[in-house]
């Protein structure tokens, strides 16, 4: 099963329609969430997203994807109840567009982060908002050709971390 200090992570395609039995695995919480998104894109992605999660969650405890039992905390970060004497499971789910990631370990935080690669109208602009004095200094020393890829690799990097941190 799951080793002490190992990251697992799986890559999950949520495009398109997912399998009805997919939604029959979702918590009534799920379910209710699913039903408030406006376009069956985003529907579909949430649904098929959750469902690679509990289904991975499902397997590392031994229970079937349904019985899975998710809380929140005050930020909305979904965790798996502490059971006293075990290791605690810890996870995070990620997506873009019709990708998902989701990383699974024990006894640790984790955050990680997904985002497609895409132009963006701002890059500077965003940057600023979001990133150090020092991380924009290191922004600006990448050839402009590059500067869109090291762009998302510093954000995933801080989203991730953020992620972890709850």
């Amino acid at each position: 099963m799951l080793q002490l200090g190992v990251t697992y992570l799986w890559t999950a395609w949520i495009g398109g329609r997912p399998l009805p039995a997919t939604r029959s695995i979702l918590s009534p919480e799920e379910a209710a969430r699913a039903e408030r998104f406006v376009f069956d894109r985003d529907r579909n992605r949430f649904v098929a997203g959750r469902g690679a999660l509990r289904s991975l969650l499902a397997h590392y405890q031994g229970v079937e994807p349904r019985e899975v039992v998710l809380e929140y905390s005050h930020y909305g970060k979904p965790f798996l109840p502490r059971e006293l004497g075990r290791d605690q499971l810890e996870f995070n789910l990620s997506h873009s567009d019709d990708w998902a990631l989701i990383g699974i370990t024990l006894g640790r935080r984790l955050g990680v982060d997904l985002e497609r690669l895409r132009v963006l109208d701002d890059l500077e602009g965003l940057a600023r908002t979001v990133f150090s004095r020092r991380e924009l200094a290191e922004l600006a020393e990448v050839p402009e050709p590059e500067r869109t890829e090291a762009f998302f690799n510093c954000w995933t990097r801080k989203e991730a971390f953020i992620k972890a941190c709850g």
